[in-house]
């Protein structure tokens, strides 16, 4: 099987590539990215592309000859990196759609991945679990052009326009060990373990979180099976409240929480981002095995301190 990974820098990208290689089950990889590590060149089947977009151009002949074509690459979700709007739409919504029309007029006949976001929901003040047509056509405010970038990939793609087996994964939030150490989750735990002050927000909004490794678990078991491309969601059975959230980390890690401070977010009016599972739990017969607590205690276990 020979597999590509556009943008293998990425969280979810350098993991799924790190399982996939760990699994001796891939003849080749094909890694678009801005940088690789020296030592994972020394293995044969890996090939390295330098893509850094819109600098960059795809080899699309090279891609139509490969079994399973990842798009991980994204940006703009990091509110401290500074992306102009251009660039935003156009590697988030331009660029998948381009590589899926060129792969059509190379003939390709393997799975193309991308992804998309539960925010694509926008403000909501409805608790309720949201279906994949609901989450594609929800009409909700989003806070940022991140948001609305994947919001216009995802609907792009329910038309159904497109010929090639094209799986598009609408995600909630992703975490565990190695992610971006700013977000929620690495902040509370490095925080705690340096004995930092902690400022969060008041906890009010429902999310769902899902450890990376549940999420690979689905993304590679495609490869494998014979069900069609489609949009589906990929998220825990249960939401959580970041409140919830926190106090479960504090009581995990044995925390006293008198340095801890609140703080607004933007994200504050999207009260409610859940999503229905319940086609992609009966096409792929999958459900996440982590649950919350186990997912904490992976930071715990590859700590260096």
């Amino acid at each position: 099987m020979k597999i590509a990974i556009i943008g293998g820098k990425s969280f979810l990208g350098k993991q799924l590539f790190l399982r996939l290689l760990n699994s001796n089950k891939v003849e080749s990889f094909h890694i678009f990215g801005s940088s690789i590590e020296d030592k994972l060149l020394e293995y044969e089947s890996v090939t390295f592309h330098q893509y850094i977009y819109p600098k960059s151009t795809l080899n699309y002949k090279l891609l139509s000859t490969l079994d399973a074509i990842y798009f991980c690459s994204a940006t703009g979700v990091q509110s401290n990196i500074v992306v102009t709007e251009e660039i935003i739409y156009g590697l988030n919504t331009f660029e998948p759609i381009k590589v899926a029309i060129e792969l059509e007029k190379n003939n390709f006949k393997g799975k193309f991945i991308t992804f998309g976001s539960y925010f694509e929901i926008g403000s909501n003040t409805i608790e309720k679990k949201f279906s994949e047509s609901e989450v594609v056509f929800s009409k909700g405010n989003v806070p940022n052009h991140y948001c609305n970038s994947k919001r216009m990939l995802s609907r792009f793609i329910s038309g159904h326009l497109h010929k090639i087996q094209w799986f598009h994964f609408i995600l909630p939030t992703i975490y565990g060990p190695t992610e971006n150490p700013i977000r929620l989750i690495p902040y509370l735990i490095n925080s705690i373990l340096i004995n930092e002050p902690i400022k969060v927000t008041s906890g009010t909004q429902l999310r769902q979180y899902i450890h990376i490794e549940d999420v690979i678990d689905l993304i590679t078991k495609i490869l494998h099976d014979i069900s069609e491309g489609n949009i589906y969601n990929v998220a825990p059975n249960n939401s959580i409240s970041i409140k919830e959230l926190i106090e479960t980390i504090f009581e995990t890690m044995s925390y006293n929480d008198e340095n801890v401070s609140i703080i607004s977010r933007v994200d504050e009016n999207m009260k409610y981002l859940s999503l229905d599972t319940t086609k992609t739990q009966k096409v792929f017969n999958w459900e996440p095995k982590i649950n919350l607590i186990q997912g904490i205690k992976t930071y715990l276990k590859n700590d260096k301190r």
